[in-house]
């Protein structure tokens, strides 16, 4: 038989034991929710932390919008319209000119790459003149306010032989023909 003696510090023992474990799943429980508690905490500081970058970047914009206008106004024009690309010809043709460039320009269709933004129109130029002019030629189309991508370029040497790295600056003065195939961004289809 169990004494009175030996049953308080049995019921003690259990009251204990079931003390420990309350405190302990409750501590538990505490720890979990303050390391959900941190980790939400931490995202937001994240989010508030992008957000006022994003908000700098838009000060900043704002503040140099004046340097940006003039950009901005003529960004449309930086398009090809794929129905009638007009301008874009007309710029060809008056800088073919102006370098004394024999051109023919015509088009041709590219493919649409995936994950480009704006669909484009495609153009094979056909140049035929000094070296010099025709690089020069190259230079202004590069420099043009219309979005273009060079995707081929071939030059082949109009009076026989081959252009070699050595003969280049023989070259300069030499006639060639360019071949250049290019994409130039439009509007939409």
């Amino acid at each position: 038989m169990i004494s009175p003696k030996q049953k308080i510090y049995l019921t003690f023992l259990i009251f204990a034991v079931v003390f420990g474990l309350l405190i302990k799943f409750t501590v538990i429980l505490f720890l979990e929710q303050l390391k959900l508690s941190s980790e939400s905490l931490v995202s937001k500081k994240n989010a508030l932390y992008i957000s006022n970058r994003q908000l700098d970047g838009i000060k900043d914009f704002q503040k140099s919008y004046s340097l940006y206008e003039p950009i901005l106004k003529n960004i449309d024009k930086s398009f090809v319209y794929p129905e009638a690309p007009i301008e874009f010809v007309e710029f060809l043709e008056e800088e073919s000119k102006k370098f004394k460039l024999s051109t023919k320009i015509s088009p041709i269709s590219v493919s649409s790459d995936e994950g480009v933004f704006w669909p484009s129109v495609g153009f094979s130029i056909l140049t035929e003149g000094r070296f010099s002019d025709c690089l020069k030629f190259l230079e202004r189309l590069e420099q043009s306010p219309w979005f273009v991508e060079i995707f081929q370029l071939t030059v082949v040497k109009v009076s026989g032989g081959s252009l070699v790295a050595g003969e280049l600056s023989e070259a300069i003065n030499e006639k060639v023909m360019f071949t250049i195939n290019l994409k130039v961004f439009s509007k939409g289809r």
